[in-house]
């Protein structure tokens, strides 16, 4: 277990009280517990999954501090015990400079397997490199080389971040990339280069098609999948620097990508794209869920700034599609934390509402220590896409990198994080009880 500072209590405001309608339903107090360390080496990326095939869920992380000083670099693959605490079972090779880590049934075996982006390197260009999972926690190929365990697709340069989905319904998953510089879909000819996202559609064994571009006015950092339109397609938005607005403000920028491939053979115009500049400062972490039950994917996004100089901590942001490509603000929220890792979304109070997760840097003075200590930043959804104010909690070292999952199947999810001491768990405690109201017993939870 970590070490909490003297002043590391978790901080639960008293959050308004509301009647609720009379119905049976469940009251929730969201807790979690202290955080448990595993000091596994540095951790500044993460994916989440069974990989051993045990029930437990186990992590994929990667140290991009020491990757500079590795002969081979690689993924650790981390064993969970059903606790909280991991240890490390294996290794594996997934490219040069990773950016991100995902755990998806590419070939449909029913193992998992891990993607890794993989940005700029010696040549400048961005991959996606995807491996093949066994099942027992291991990843590669029948050989144990590592020409023969990986297979690395181009997807654009200085590749950022990564995406899952089926884009072209015919059921195998793609990968879509996010990519920070402007590229040239064939880089062997004198095509100018552009912005874009790359595309790879798969072959459902585990293989990619050669990329596509999708052509966008600037460079991305982040990128989430889901139907924004409400037509069955799954669509796509990207968040990163509006480069055009550096001096004097910077400020974000969203592409919102609607996919109007009805089918892999489709010659309709593959794709409609409209940009708008949401906040000024950073884009540190998107989600894309319904959180108003109309069928749409609403947007949530957290506002990072340029500095801390300025006392600024970072906010969360929820805006409701209107089905267009279009999204209306509906709640902007302080988190109350620095640095922040990125945006986690589940229903951690089983309340049958999304909530939202942000962890980083405790803003708080502290006397200097490496690594900073860290905080958690929940916020749960209060319906319509409203959100409240955080619930914070002391989360060990501030972490790097973030995840969601049911870590001892308890039903609940559970909060992880990476950091450069290891990676930090919270097993989530939340009580729940049912309840029958009558007319003199309502419940004042929500």
């Amino acid at each position: 277990m970590w070490p909490s500072p003297p002043y590391a209590e978790g901080i639960n405001p008293m959050r308004s009280l509301e009647l609720q309608p009379l119905e049976p339903r469940i009251c929730m107090s969201l807790s979690f517990a202290p955080p448990v360390g595993s000091p596994v080496g540095g951790v500044s990326e993460m994916a989440a999954g069974d990989f051993n095939s045990d029930g437990i869920a186990d992590l994929a992380v990667w140290d991009a501090s020491n990757s500079p000083f590795a002969a081979v670099p690689t993924v650790r693959i981390l064993a969970g015990d059903g606790n909280g605490k991991f240890r490390e079972i294996a290794r594996a090779y997934a490219g040069p400079n990773i950016t991100d880590l995902e755990a998806a049934d590419l070939n449909r075996d029913g193992k998992l397997d891990l993607i890794a982006a993989n940005s700029a390197n010696t040549n400048g260009y961005g991959t996606v490199t995807v491996l093949p999972g066994k099942g027992d926690g291991t990843f590669g190929g029948p050989n144990s080389s590592a020409a023969d365990a990986v297979r690395s697709y181009f997807v654009g340069a200085n590749t950022r971040d990564i995406a899952v989905g089926d884009f072209d319904n015919n059921g195998i998953p793609d990968i879509l990339a996010a990519n920070l510089d402007a590229w040239s879909p064939n880089p062997a000819s004198d095509m100018p280069s552009r912005f874009g996202a790359g595309l790879l559609l798969g072959s459902g064994y585990g293989s990619f098609q050669r990329v596509m571009m999708i052509p966008l006015i600037d460079g991305q950092t982040h990128v989430v999948t889901g139907d924004v339109d409400k037509d069955g397609r799954l669509d796509a938005v990207l968040g990163g620097p509006f480069s055009m607005s550096a001096s004097p403000v910077e400020r974000a920028l969203i592409h919102v990508v609607l996919n109007r491939r009805a089918n892999a053979t489709s010659t309709a115009t593959p794709f409609v794209v409209t940009q708008f500049s949401p906040f000024v400062g950073k884009v540190a972490g998107l989600a894309l869920n319904d959180l108003n039950a109309d069928g749409l994917a609403d947007l949530a996004a957290v506002q990072d700034y340029p500095t801390n100089s300025n006392g600024s901590t970072a906010t969360l942001h929820t805006m409701l599609s209107k089905g267009d490509g279009t999204f209306a603000p509906k709640s902007a929220v302080n988190a109350q934390v620095f640095r922040p890792a990125g945006l986690s979304v589940g229903d951690l109070d089983r309340d049958g509402l999304l909530d939202f997760v942000i962890t980083g840097t405790d803003p708080r003075p502290v006397i200097a220590i490496w690594p900073p200590p860290g905080l958690a930043s929940v916020m749960l959804g209060t319906g319509g896409g409203a959100v409240a104010a955080p619930h914070l909690f002391y989360s060990g070292p501030a972490s790097a990198t973030q995840r969601l999952a049911d870590l001892n199947n308890d039903g609940r999810l559970d909060l992880i994080t990476g950091s450069p001491s290891g990676v930090s768990a919270m097993i989530n405690t939340s009580s729940s009880t049912t309840t029958g109201l009558s007319l003199f017993n309502r419940s004042l939870f929500r």
